[in-house]
């Protein structure tokens, strides 16, 4: 799994999607891709204190290619502002190589990923 840990300060480098956080520090954002299909990728941010638990994000798009993530940063900066750990996740959907079952098998992925040694050094969980 490629794993690039950025600081909430280096907003520069963020993808444009990810120019909409708002949030002041005190986060940190982790860019992950949780499979091999470019579209399985997702955002974890982690507070900067102990997190009151793990939310997983999963954006809508009635089932079409062209929306992403993006739609949920609103939501994920009110999570995290409020200690939550998000995980904000793009997959294959109709017209990108998903539809069914591949949508539904990377949305599986994406939830098994947390389970793995990774995420737990990234979240900070035992």
């Amino acid at each position: 799994f490629f794993i690039r840990k950025m600081q909430h300060k280096w907003r520069a480098w963020l993808p444009l999607t990810l120019l909409l956080w708002t949030s002041g520090p005190g986060f940190s954002l982790h860019q992950v891709s949780y499979g091999p299909e470019r579209l399985q990728q997702g955002d974890l941010l982690t507070p900067g204190s102990t997190p009151r638990g793990i939310v997983m994000l999963i954006h809508g798009g009635f089932w079409k290619a062209g929306f992403d993530r993006s739609l949920m940063v609103k939501i994920a900066d009110d999570l995290v502002s409020k200690n939550f750990c998000v995980w904000n996740v793009d997959y294959r959907s109709v017209g990108s190589g998903g539809g069914f079952p591949e949508t539904f098998r990377d949305l599986h992925l994406a939830l098994q990923w947390l389970r793995t040694p990774q995420a737990a050094e990234l979240i900070g969980a035992p």
